[in-house]
Formats: C-alpha cells, sequence, structure tokens
C-alpha cells in the first residue's frame, strides 16, 4: 500500500471515531435532558401532592387538616431547602403558604399555653384586654375542631380571669371591714369569702389572700364561740332568777336560743341595693308555694316578678326570705319545681352530666365518667343537645355553676354568658354566695 492509501485510509477512521464520539454526546445529552425533565416533573408533584394532603375541603372552604404532623412539615422544608430552583413558582407558593398556616397555628396554640400556669391556675399579668385580642386572632382558625379546641382553652381562662377578679374584690371589701371592725363579720360574708377563695385561678392573688382568711375564719370561729358563750351564760341567769323569783312576781319567759344547726345570721344585702324593693311578701311567697305544692322546710326560690334568687326558710306554716336576694341577669327556665343535683366548681376534664333520657342516671354529675360513657366522646357545648353525655370542658360558661333537673329537663344556673335554652344567669359574686348556700338535693323553685 502506498503512502497516500495510507494516509486516507487513516483519516476516514479518526473521522469515524469523531462521528462515534459526537452521537455518544448527543445521546447523553439527550438522556440527562430527559431526566432532568422527568425529575423536574416528579419533584413538583411529589411536593404538589404531599402540601395538598395536609388540607380539607368543605362547603368550597380550604383549611387545614385537624391534625398536621410535625416531621410532615419538617419534610416539606426539607424539600423547600433542596429543590427550590426545581419548582414552578405555583409550588413555591404552595409550599410557602402551606408553612404559613401552619405556623399560625403552632403560634396561637403558643398564645394560649403562655396564659397557663400549671393545669390549673393562670399565669400572673393575664388580662382581659390581652384575652380580648387573642379571641380575635382565633378567628384566623378556619377548621372548626381546631378552633372550638382552642376557643374552649381561652373561654376557660376568661371564666377564671372573671371569677378571680370579683373574688379579689370581694374579699378584699371583707377583709377591709374585718380590719375596721372585726364585729361586723357575719357567717354569710365569712362563707362568700371562702368560696371566693377557692375559686381564684392565680397563684399569686391566692398567696396575698391566705394569711387574711386564715385570720377571718379564725376571728370568726372566736367572735361566735364568745357569742354563745354569753348567750349560755344569759339564758343560765334568766333560768336561775325564775328559780328564786317569789311567787308575787309575775314569771317572765327565759330568752333562751335553740339552735337547729341550719341558722344562718342575716345580714342586710349591702352588694344588692335593691334587695328589699318588689319583693315578695311572706304571705305571698308561702302562698305561691304552697300552690306548687312544696313543703320544704329550706329551699331555693327564682322569683320570676322581681327577678331575684334567693333561700326560703319555713317557720311553721309560713315562708320567709333568708339571707341575701341575688339579682337575676336573665332566666329562660320555666316555671315549676326543681332539684339541685350538683354544685361545679372548677370540674375536671373528665367531668360531666349524664343527658341520656333512656338512662335512670339522667342528670347526674361526675367528676369520673361512668364505664359505659367513657367512649361517649363530643364537642356539643349546648348541653340541650349533647347525648348520651354533656362533658362540661366543652363549655366553659359552666365551671362555676349550680345544676338543676325536673324530669327529663336540665338546667344551669351560672355567672357565664352563654346562648342555651334552661339557663339561669346571675352575677359572678351571686352565684359564689349561691353555691355556699344551697346543697345537692336541695329543691328549687321558680315561681
Amino acid at each position: 500500500m502506498s503512502t497516500r492509501q495510507a494516509k486516507s485510509l487513516s483519516r476516514k477512521k479518526h473521522q469515524k471515531k469523531i462521528k462515534r464520539i459526537i452521537l455518544w454526546s448527543l445521546f447523553a445529552l439527550v438522556a440527562v435532558t430527559l431526566g432532568s425533565a422527568a425529575g423536574w416533573g416528579y419533584t413538583n408533584v411529589h411536593i404538589r401532592h404531599k402540601v395538598e394532603a395536609q388540607y380539607a375541603t368543605v362547603d368550597r372552604q380550604r383549611f387545614l387538616k385537624t391534625n398536621v404532623a410535625a416531621h410532615t412539615i419538617q419534610r416539606v422544608r426539607t424539600d423547600q431547602a433542596h429543590w427550590s430552583w426545581l419548582l414552578t413558582p405555583t409550588n413555591r407558593q404552595k409550599v410557602k403558604q402551606l408553612l404559613q398556616d401552619y405556623t399560625a397555628r403552632q403560634q396561637r396554640d403558643h398564645d394560649l399555653d403562655r396564659l397557663m400556669d400549671g393545669k390549673n391556675y393562670y399565669r400572673d399579668g393575664v388580662n382581659v384586654a390581652q384575652l380580648n385580642r387573642l379571641d380575635q386572632r382565633l378567628l384566623k382558625e378556619k377548621n372548626q375542631t381546631v378552633y372550638q379546641r382552642q376557643k374552649n382553652r381561652l373561654d376557660t381562662v376568661q371564666v377564671w380571669v372573671a371569677q378571680t377578679n370579683d373574688g379579689n374584690q370581694f374579699i378584699g371589701q371583707v377583709y377591709q371591714t374585718f380590719q375596721q371592725d372585726k364585729q361586723q363579720l357575719t357567717q354569710e360574708k365569712v362563707s362568700e369569702a371562702d368560696v371566693y377563695y377557692r375559686l381564684l385561678k392565680n397563684r399569686k392573688i391566692i398567696a396575698h389572700w391566705r394569711q387574711p382568711i386564715k385570720a377571718m375564719d379564725a376571728s370568726f370561729t372566736e367572735l361566735q364561740k364568745e357569742k354563745n358563750q354569753n348567750q349560755a351564760a344569759a339564758d343560765k341567769k334568766a333560768i336561775e332568777d325564775f328559780k328564786n323569783a317569789p311567787l308575787t312576781v309575775p314569771y317572765t319567759p327565759a330568752k333562751v336560743t335553740i339552735d337547729s344547726g341550719n341558722s344562718r345570721d342575716e345580714p342586710t344585702n349591702d352588694r344588692n341595693p335593691s334587695s328589699s324593693s318588689g319583693s315578695v311578701s311572706s304571705n305571698a311567697l308561702t302562698q305561691a308555694l304552697n300552690d306548687a305544692g312544696i313543703t320544704a322546710s329550706r329551699l331555693l326560690v327564682l322569683d320570676s316578678d322581681a327577678n331575684s334568687i334567693f333561700i326560703a326558710q319555713r317557720s311553721g306554716s309560713v315562708y320567709n326570705v333568708s339571707g341575701s336576694r341575688y339579682s337575676v341577669v336573665n332566666n329562660n327556665l320555666d316555671t315549676g319545681t326543681y332539684r339541685i343535683r350538683a354544685t361545679i366548681q372548677s370540674p375536671g376534664a373528665d367531668a360531666g352530666v349524664i343527658t341520656d333520657p333512656d338512662s335512670s342516671q339522667f342528670g347526674t354529675y361526675f367528676t369520673t365518667p361512668p364505664s359505659q360513657y367513657q367512649d361517649a366522646d363530643n364537642s356539643t357545648s349546648d348541653f340541650n343537645s349533647a347525648t348520651p353525655v354533656f362533658w362540661l370542658k366543652n363549655q366553659p360558661a359552666l365551671s362555676s355553676s349550680i345544676l338543676v333537673a325536673s324530669g327529663g329537663q336540665l338546667g344551669f344556673i351560672t355567672s357565664g354568658s352563654l346562648s342555651s335554652e334552661n339557663v339561669v344567669r346571675v352575677s359572678s359574686s351571686s352565684i359564689s354566695g349561691l353555691i355556699g348556700a344551697v346543697n345537692s338535693g336541695m329543691v328549687f323553685a321558680v315561681i
């Protein structure tokens, strides 16, 4: 082979080699391009699916699911950090919205946690304005289940703050009276101060009133002891005077005090100036209770005409008002006779009332649910429609209340604000006084 032919053959081999390199390069480029397109498409579909799976839609309203796992949100954050450059603008916006919605929900839960000082008290410094602002922020939660859960927690703290403020004010007034003149202390005021003290839900305020409450209780006990001793001495002297009196001296009956064990001082109600005006007379009260077929010696009465509620005590055949009359803010409980089933103060998370109309335990209040009702979970806040159990955690407005029942009908006396039927609403100070004055099984008459 000549030199020229050898060079030609060598050139042709080189050209073929170049063509093969170019072809493989084009093939690799196409493969990479197709792979990148597939990866881009998979990444966007995967992230979009993961984001949309965290939302629910009801009546065309889209909102976060009730339970969004924290580890799912963490994976979304990781994907966003690694693959943000692959995401379409739409998917980037969806990821951003999910993270904002989740963070906002977590922040609201955190704000609610910050209100608490342990499980049963609210943190010092919490005030009504702060609670009102948080109440407005909770409205941004569109998931009704989550909103109701957060709202119930806030309502509970609002009730605690209201009753603690009322208690702090009332105990302060009683203690001021005590410091000025211990003789002015009455059993009713001391009892109400004790009830208010038990309703306080702030550790600092509780600590502030601990010693004053003990001092007033001890002082009142001592005053009663001294009063009883003086009365006993007077009774003994009257009997001795009678024994030693000559027959020509007419007998003067000894003023012996008979204590039934249920008597109470009857102070003027200086917290309700209108308590004596518009009140039903003893004769009218006796007639109304007789017409209702009531024979109880002591009962709770709601006078619908006078919008007042009070304890009635029977002496012989006549009923009289015993103790304070409390103003009724609103009443939609039917006229009739009821039984007080329970006094409720700061119920626990498992407390409730059996509302099953077919149960012999209808109207029973419990702090630990009976076995047959332990799984009867519901979030109904209206006790009239809750079945078979009404859970008190669903309605914080009843955390300080009196449960009454008549046949198949339940009702509550409370200071809380709620729109349910069969509720008697009074002030916070009044409900505390009433809880201290009544007991389970007592008759309650609405006249």
